[in-house]
């Protein structure tokens, strides 16, 4: 069994454990942080494995979880919008996008500008999605996040095709 099969069926399993309601109705805020990082682990395993539905459906119980005890719900929201866009589903990537947008601290902006310049994209609006990208990328390589540098170089190789 690989590392990441073997990720996915410890965190399946520890996820079955929970009883997410119950957290969220009457758990503890300690426990309701330990809830929403336990969740927030599965979506990202998922999302890893490509079970991009099953991400979706788990960052929206994490972003429950993180607004349940007044944490910042930028992470999880930019996560949705980025998910919502490889579902095509455009109209959930904006409104993901514009409640992260008000929110965000000042490390997430780089990410959801990112993610207007992949909503664009999307929609066809080609130089939109330049702007966008161009923003990100130069904060991107301001940041030293190369990850994000490579995503925005593809995105820019993409829109001059």
């Amino acid at each position: 069994m690989g590392e990441t099969s073997l990720a996915k069926k410890k965190i399946e399993s520890t996820l079955e454990q929970l009883d997410l309601d119950s957290v969220l109705e009457c758990g503890t805020p300690v426990r309701r942080i330990v809830a929403r990082r336990v969740v927030s682990t599965a979506a990202f395993v998922s999302r890893s494995t490509g079970d991009v539905v099953r991400a979706k459906e788990l960052y929206e119980r994490a972003l429950e979880l993180r607004l349940s005890v007044g944490e910042n719900p930028t992470p999880e929201l930019s996560n949705l919008a980025h998910l919502s866009l490889q579902l095509k589903d455009t109209a959930a990537a904006e409104k993901f996008l514009a409640q992260a947008s008000r929110k965000a601290e000042q490390k997430d902006r780089v990410w959801i500008d990112y993610g207007w310049a992949l909503v664009a994209e999307q929609k066809g609006e080609l130089q939109e999605a330049q702007h966008w990208c161009k923003l990100a990328l130069e904060q991107f390589a301001q940041l030293g996040v190369q990850r994000g540098v490579q995503n925005c170089q593809q995105l820019l190789a993409r829109l001059q095709e």
